[in-house]
């Protein structure tokens, strides 16, 4: 099974000292291994499993498939609770940032073709939940990034 990097390139990239984490990476043959038995694998691991997976409109087949466990951050919320991974608290509603409340039903997607009409009326500007549920995840997002920048190690402002 073959890496990436291999690991020349993760000794010369540790002895920079840029970087606290590498993701390391690898391809396995579907007919090996499915992604859902992967998970399965990794549910073995740990308890704190991830799988993305695209396809591309019209094939039946994903392309790719990214799996991972125990991440170094997460970003949840419920009932109107976020939390960040670092177990910061924030308590959040729509009408906080001059968004309107929804239905989940409004939030719903379609197909494929369906999906990219709305997210090309979102690009375009258009107003309504799908957009307010886009932008609440991009200040979410913005919100723990701060905080991953804010401060160095040596505690100067990056």
């Amino acid at each position: 099974m073959k890496f990436m990097p291999d690991l020349d390139e993760v000794k010369k990239i540790s002895t920079e000292g840029e970087y606290k984490v590498l993701p390391v990476s690898t391809e396995i043959l579907s007919d090996i291994c499915t992604p859902i038995e992967a998970v399965g694998i990794l549910k073995n691991v740990s308890d704190h499993c991830y799988m993305l997976e695209s396809v591309a409109e019209s094939e039946r087949w994903g392309r790719y498939t990214f799996l991972g466990f125990e991440p170094k951050l997460e970003i949840t919320c419920l009932d109107g609770e976020v939390k960040d991974g670092w177990y910061k608290t924030y308590t959040i509603a729509p009408e906080d940032f001059g968004l309107t409340r929804c239905e989940k039903s409004e939030l719903v997607g379609g197909t494929p073709q369906e999906n990219a009409a709305i997210t090309r009326a979102i690009l375009n500007g258009e107003k309504g939940a799908k957009r307010d549920a886009v932008l609440l995840n991009a200040g979410a997002a913005l919100k723990v990034l701060e905080g991953l920048i804010e401060v160095s190690n040596s505690g100067e402002k990056q």
